[in-house]
């Protein structure tokens, strides 16, 4: 929902950050990410820094997972 700057001062509200949720995909062992859920304040160039900075936690971790944003109109065949 929010990203690692804003949970500071959103501790308690039931929600998470694309750090923390990129951290539990890790120990998921989990082959993709598909980031949803966005606050709705952000518009679509903060969507895509908070992409960035999640791509690049998992880059760091060397973890292998795949991580795209959800936008309008993605559709994902499984």
């Amino acid at each position: 929902m929010y990203d690692e700057d804003s949970m500071c001062n959103k501790k308690g509200w039931g929600h998470s950050s694309n750090v923390s949720l990129a951290q539990f995909s890790i120990m998921a062992n989990i082959k993709n990410l598909i980031l949803f859920h966005y606050n709705p304040d952000y518009d679509d160039s903060k969507i895509d820094c908070i992409l960035t900075e999640t791509q690049l936690f998992l880059e760091k971790q060397n973890s292998k997972i795949k991580c795209i944003a959800s936008k309008e109109g993605l559709e994902i065949k499984i």
